[in-house]
């Protein structure tokens, strides 16, 4: 009688996955202007405080969003009587008819676009004197 037999030798192993950063969408947003017109027909402005809507006037929205995802705003209100800045796709930054895309804004923080389409500025304002008064020029970049 012959014996055909095989030994196989096995070593246990370990491997290692590492971790893996995936970076957050980029938003496509772009514009057909550099200065924004005060939307008076949507918002017009009221004594002491309230809410002005900014865009491109007849050529279209603050800024269009072409593909969702995130981008930075970056902006300074010091000294010009605006309180806050948000972003609607509603002219009148209303939060009707629903459903609307609005998002207040912060210098420096991400904001994530989860809907395509034109979207205009609403900055609100307060303090201004019974009286009138003048609100300040600001800027706002996008990364």
């Amino acid at each position: 009688m012959t014996m055909i037999g095989a030994v196989v030798a096995f070593t246990s192993f370990t491997q290692h996955v590492p971790t893996v950063s995936v970076p957050a969408a980029s938003a496509q947003i772009s514009t057909v202007c550099s200065t924004l017109i005060e939307d008076t027909v949507a918002t017009p402005p009221t004594p002491n405080s309230g809410t002005l809507a900014f865009n491109c006037g007849s050529p279209g929205p603050a800024f269009t969003v072409s593909s969702t995802g995130s981008a930075t705003p970056t902006f300074n209100l010091a000294g010009t009587g605006y309180t806050s800045l948000a972003i609607s796709t509603n002219a009148d930054c209303s939060s009707t008819p629903n459903p609307a895309y609005t998002a207040t804004l912060t210098s420096g923080q991400a904001v994530l676009f989860t809907v395509t389409g034109g979207v205009d500025y609403c900055a609100t304002y307060s303090g201004i004197s019974n009286t009138g008064g003048t609100l300040g020029t600001f800027d706002v970049t996008w990364s």
